[in-house]
């Protein structure tokens, strides 16, 4: 037809009656939830050094990441520990929830974070983290991994 070529819409055609549909809705993650889940898991020994003890939200209509293009976390760092190094192709956003935590980056540059810090992690750039309190730290991170996935080009390596 004359709307459509081989795969091609023409954008002028486009709105507003061809915009899909998308499986993202409001969807409510109360932190009361995540942060008991993350105390019961650390109670099991559930972390891990990587990563410490991770919850990824999802989307429940479709158990993908929170947004096609976006995955959010929140994870816990029990407190005398530390989440070793990785290098990863996603690019990272932290807010620092609860607690005092360090990031450790190349050429041993470091800095502390507290509650509502925010701190971003270029992609491939090894970092870790350190709890040197006696209490769990929590962050949420936020990273573009979903896209670094779909494209087939998601690694992490440790450093």
């Amino acid at each position: 037809t004359d709307t459509y070529g081989p795969g091609l819409i023409h954008r002028r055609k486009m709105f507003p009656d061809h915009i899909p549909t998308s499986d993202n809705t409001l969807i409510y993650y109360p932190y009361s939830k995540s942060r008991q889940l993350l105390r019961d898991l650390a109670a099991q020994g559930m972390g891990n050094p990587y990563e410490g003890v991770l919850l990824e939200y999802v989307n429940p209509r479709n158990c993908g990441s929170t947004f096609p293009t976006m995955n959010t976390c929140v994870r816990q760092i029990n407190g005398k520990s530390k989440i070793e190094a990785m290098h990863r192709t996603e690019n990272v956003l932290y807010i620092t929830l609860e607690g005092s935590l360090t990031f450790h980056l190349p050429d041993n540059k470091t800095f502390v974070t507290q509650p509502h810090d925010v701190t971003a992690i270029p992609s491939w750039v090894p970092y870790s983290i350190t709890n040197n309190d006696k209490e769990p730290a929590v962050l949420f991170s936020q990273s573009d991994r979903p896209v670094f996935q779909a494209l087939g080009f998601y690694r992490e390596q440790i450093a």
